[in-house]
């Protein structure tokens, strides 16, 4: 699990659980959330599959 796509997938799950976590509504906020760590300079985020990740939420 050493790809970059890997690692964006565990960040990617982090977030989702920070979400859940604190009862925040992970449908909406999630692509949000990913694009604002991702401008704080999370790289491993800018390596997700956008058309992935939609899938992954629909």
């Amino acid at each position: 699990m050493d790809t970059k796509e890997a690692k964006a997938l565990i960040d990617a799950q982090k977030v989702l659980y920070f979400l859940v976590q604190h009862n925040l509504p992970h449908t909406t906020l999630f692509k949000p959330l990913v694009d604002l760590c991702v401008e704080l300079g999370a790289t491993n985020l800018s390596f997700l599959n956008k058309a992935k990740m939609h899938s992954m939420l629909v």
